[in-house]
């Protein structure tokens, strides 16, 4: 907020403002090109009741946006320690740099419903097994920590592919939420204490963008590391094979392969596991391929490639620049800063919302809208969620942005010009007067007609700026440069005339010579007023010569009537003799541009159009080669199937990769023949082909006093079992064996048994009384 006060002489035309808020009064003004309130004050009412504003002074409140959070790119973590063999977790947050702290609120990182304790969460490492205070790190096992971590106030997290981020120990990802406030970190540790790596991570790469250099700079995951100092990671360009330096470039539109040579950490006990198992990821990403390391051991070394697409090179800040608006000029060109090629602009009237022809003129102390539209040059793109835009060094208002065009608009106060005055003096003998004027400076102004009356005889030949003849005007229109000027009529007779020649020459095709250039010259035209006649001089040094050296009259044929110049091509455009340039006959192009052939001229053999590369397909894939889309080269081989476990009686051995089955099913091999009690089984994998056939028993009973049975063929007994007599008829129900005594049958007894215990079974407290008759019988 700040108020404006009026120089002496000068007041704000509040009366012709139509707005009145309270005791105040608004006209308008400009702020950095906005249009503005500004507030007059109520002095008080006058002698006839009206109202009196201040009209010295005006208030003006100009609110500026919010300023932006700043943006995090990089986060890291300290005081992060590995599973060891027979430790419990911790639960205890990580060291975190400035910007960001630990999540510890349940409600949002899910609390023990998710294993979170104090905001950390522990599990194996494909999350299926969460972890408590009371679980123990076992050898072998693999693990990961879990926490959301939060930005402070002044900060935001970048996008995710912006946003890196490291720990001191184990591999860390990162990604942000839709909140941009919050990120989900998982951190991913090796074997505790040691053990066969079945999956490495390297993270922390920077993919190839225009303009960059190679990285050597990544992370690693826990159990392996970089194989050495130099030479273990090598950038190679897919296209020709060449192996990038770390001071090259990447370029725009190329592919590049990444190859990093790892080794795993055999004094901490790690190995990796075989290759055709092994997977590698690098970014997120899996690898295009894990071979052997120049035949070194395997479960010790392994080279890992990924190819990456060289990415856009992006960019965050846009800036143009553009003449001020100036009062009777015309809407200037817009040029950009930078890689940035201009697509539209316009200027728009603020006032009445009318756009500016390009024919017509600004006014004066009127405001305009600039709107300019922009798409980058190739190789390049805007970033959409944070870029920003200039014009003339201020910040302008990005009203739309995408990553291959940026739209923004800032508004600029068109400057007035100064009035000039011009008086005319009668000059010596004339008579008469002639109004004063006024015009703008920096406006181009015709000489008006002489109305004073010249002295007897002589004639008005012109104005003067210095009341002399040597100063005599002779250009039909002045430039009004001075905020005064005046201007002297002079008058001379025929007999007083004196011819005048200024620098200029006038030449016809075999000489150049001067003309008086005083207006009203009585021989204008004539013979007689030629001056410093001579014959055209164009050196002769080469046989391009043209250009007269004196007057600057060019010539097209030489004396034999012979072209001066010489152009190898029809579509040649400057003479190699001389430099000459001229409007040369269009290329003829030759068969549009492949991949790998430029398209040139068929008549100068100029490049029209580079080569366009390959577009890659699809990544290769076990069976299939990775192609160009455009023209069908095979980029990279098949990468051949990696077996699986090898084929077995009742599964197919696989490929790892695809899932495409190399071998079938073996099928079983039967063993012998199923017996009473073995059944048949497989002889490779064991499993049960046939089950056991049972006894098959005799016809006959064997009796005696304790029981009976029947004897199956392989010799063993079957249907054994002790005598029964329900009857009470004294033979075995089951047999006919003779029994000995009276009494209850065994059948009797057994039942009153399980009637008991099916009572008391049942859970109730009853006691049933069993009244038992012996049958009499006769001796």
């Amino acid at each position: 907020e700040f108020a404006i006060l009026t120089y002496p002489g000068f007041r704000y035309d509040v009366e012709g403002s139509l707005e009145i808020v309270g005791n105040a009064k608004n006209i308008y003004g400009y702020v950095n090109g906005k249009k503005t309130t500004m507030k007059s004050k109520k002095l008080g009412v006058n002698d006839l009741g009206q109202n009196v504003y201040n009209d010295g002074a005006v208030h003006v409140a100009y609110e500026f946006a919010s300023c932006e959070a700043q943006k995090l790119t990089d986060v890291s973590f300290t005081d992060v320690y590995a599973p060891t063999e027979g430790q419990h977790p911790v639960y205890t947050a990580p060291t975190m740099g400035d910007g960001y702290s630990l999540v510890t609120d349940d409600a949002i990182s899910g609390g023990a419903e998710y294993g979170f304790v104090n905001g950390i969460s522990w599990s194996t490492a494909g999350g299926s097994e969460l972890l408590n205070a009371e679980s123990v790190f076992e050898k072998g096992k693999s693990y990961k920590v879990s926490f959301l971590i939060r930005t402070d106030d002044i900060y935001r997290f970048a996008d995710w592919y912006e946003l890196n981020a490291s720990a001191d120990a184990g591999y860390v990802e990162i990604n942000p939420l839709d909140d941009p406030t919050l990120a989900f970190v998982t951190i991913d540790f090796g074997p505790c204490e040691g053990g066969v790596l079945n999956a490495i991570d390297i993270s922390g790469v920077a993919a190839p963008v225009k303009g960059q250099t190679p990285d050597y700079d990544f992370l690693y995951g826990s159990g392996f590391g970089l194989g050495g100092e130099t030479g273990y990671i090598q950038w190679t360009n897919v296209a020709d094979g060449t192996v990038l330096s770390e001071t090259d470039v990447f370029e725009y539109g190329n592919t590049y392969e990444l190859s990093v040579i790892l080794k795993a950490d055999k004094v901490g006990g790690f190995t990796f596991a075989p290759h055709n198992t092994l997977t590698a990821k690098i970014n997120g990403e899996n690898a295009y391929s894990i071979s052997d390391f120049d035949g070194n051991s395997e479960e010790e070394w392994v080279k890992v490639t990924l190819r990456f697409e060289c990415e856009a090179a992006v960019l965050k800040e846009v800036a143009v620049t553009t003449k001020t608006p100036l009062e009777g000029d015309y809407p200037q060109v817009v040029s950009p800063v930078g890689a940035l090629p201009v697509m539209v602009w316009d200027y728009t009237f603020i006032d009445t919302e009318t756009g500016v022809e390009l024919e017509g003129a600004f006014e004066g102390g009127k405001a305009y809208q600039l709107s300019v539209t922009l798409t980058p040059q190739q190789g390049y793109r805007f970033d959409p969620n944070g870029i920003s835009a200039m014009i003339n060094g201020e910040v302008a208002y990005v009203f739309d942005c995408q990553e291959q065009q940026v739209c923004f608009t800032y508004s600029l106060l068109a400057d007035s010009l100064p009035y000039a005055f011009i008086t005319f003096n009668a000059g010596e003998g004339g008579q008469g007067t002639m109004d004063e004027i006024q015009v703008k400076i920096g406006t181009y102004y015709t000489l008006p007609t002489c109305d004073f009356t010249g002295p007897d005889g002589k004639y008005f030949v012109g104005w003067s700026l210095d009341g002399m003849r040597e100063g005599l005007i002779t250009e039909p229109e002045i430039l009004i440069t001075d905020a005064s000027l005046s201007l002297t009529a002079i008058w001379e007779s025929e007999e007083e005339h004196v011819h005048i020649y200024g620098d200029k020459f006038e030449f016809d095709q075999l000489s150049h010579f001067k003309l008086c250039i005083s207006p009203n010259c009585p021989q204008a035209g004539s013979w007689e007023t030629k001056s410093e006649e001579s014959m055209h001089q164009f050196g002769n040094n080469t046989n391009c010569d043209s250009i007269c050296t004196e007057c600057g009259y060019e010539r097209l044929v030489n004396e034999a009537g012979q072209p001066l110049h010489f152009y190898e091509h029809p579509c040649s455009t400057v003479c190699p003799n001389c430099g000459k340039t001229r409007e040369g006959a269009p290329h003829t192009p030759s068969a549009p541009a492949t991949c790998t052939e430029a398209q040139k001229c068929t008549a100068c053999n100029v490049e029209l159009a580079p080569a366009t590369g390959h577009k890659p397909g699809a990544a290769a894939t076990c069976t299939d080669p990775q192609k160009c889309t455009s023209c069908d080269a095979e980029l990279a081989p098949a990468l051949g199937h990696k077996p699986g476990e090898e084929a077995t009686c009742t599964a197919a051995q696989k490929c790892t990769v695809c899932d495409a089955e190399l071998a079938p099913a073996l099928g079983h091999k039967p063993g012998a023949g199923p017996t009473c009690t073995e059944a048949q089984k497989c002889t490779v994998c064991d499993a049960e082909l046939k089950p056991a056939n049972g006894h098959s028993a005799g016809v006959e009973w064997i009796t005696d006093e304790n029981g009976h049975y029947k004897l199956c063929a392989c010799g063993e007994k079957a249907d054994e079992g002790v005598h029964k007599n329900e009857n009470d008829d004294r033979e075995c129900d089951v047999c006919g064996y003779a029994m000995k005594g009276t009494g209850l049958g065994t059948g009797a007894i057994v039942a009153i048994v399980i009637a008991v215990v099916a009572v008391l079974g049942g859970g109730g407290f009853c006691v049933y009384w069993f009244v038992i008759k012996k049958k009499k019988t006769s001796v």
